[in-house]
């Protein structure tokens, strides 16, 4: 963290936050919410991927997603979406926090 920062008045313990807050932009568009999945295994693949297994309606879905490990690769980051019907694979590069889906 750099520059002052502040305990938030309007909050209190435990619960006490800092401000100003940080803030970013996310590497793809947000997808629709999921009612009623449930999450049922997470793993960390290596420092840089992970893997999320849900269900939804009965069935199981899988989210491996993660960004590249080398520095010309840190800003390319990969989602495979896996269920019944398939995989999908995509693929987006940050760049000046915006995004651009490129696959």
């Amino acid at each position: 963290m750099r520059g002052k920062v502040t305990i938030n008045p309007d909050t209190t313990a435990p619960e006490n936050e800092i401000a100003p807050q940080a803030h970013t932009h996310g590497v793809r568009p947000a997808l629709t919410p999921l009612r009623g999945a449930e999450i049922t295994d997470y793993k960390i693949i290596s420092p840089t991927q992970y893997s999320l297994t849900y269900t939804h309606d009965g069935q199981e879905h899988k989210l491996n997603y993660g960004w590249g490990a080398t520095e010309a690769t840190k800003d390319t980051y990969t989602f495979e979406f896996i269920d019944p019907e398939g995989t999908t694979v995509q693929t987006y590069k940050r760049s000046d926090d915006t995004q651009k889906k490129i696959m």
